[in-house]
């Protein structure tokens, strides 16, 4: 019993060892088109397995519900857009969680829009 339990153990350690969590996360806000870009470098070698599994949006601390994925688009990275209202000076955070556990959070304050110079006569 002990021998299939190490066994077992030994397993699920080595395929976890497989995993990579990911290792950085990049959030581009288009305040004209009010789409939130989100990147992640995740390395993947099983798409349908090892992939980015949920995300979670915040405005200024205020979580919106979940969004989850079945797959992940290409080996390298993750990416996601997501169609968000913020104004000015509203923080956006993203969590992102690995199906095979680690996650990476990222934040972006929406700057203020530029303002115009009229020039004098």
């Amino acid at each position: 019993m002990k021998k299939i339990f190490l066994i077992l153990a030994v397993m699920i350690i080595a395929s976890n060892a497989w995993a990579t969590k990911p290792l950085s996360i990049n959030l581009k806000y288009d305040t004209t088109a009010h789409v939130l870009s989100v990147t992640a470098e995740h390395t993947s070698n099983k798409l349908n397995k090892h992939f980015i599994r949920s995300m979670v949006i915040s405005i200024d601390g205020v979580a919106m519900s979940p969004v989850y994925f079945n797959r992940q688009q290409t080996p390298s990275a993750f990416n996601a857009t997501v169609a968000l209202d913020v104004k000015p000076q509203q923080t956006i955070k993203v969590e992102l969680a690995c199906s095979l556990g680690g996650s990476i959070e990222g934040e972006y304050t929406v700057p203020e829009p530029p303002t115009e110079v009229n020039p004098q006569p």
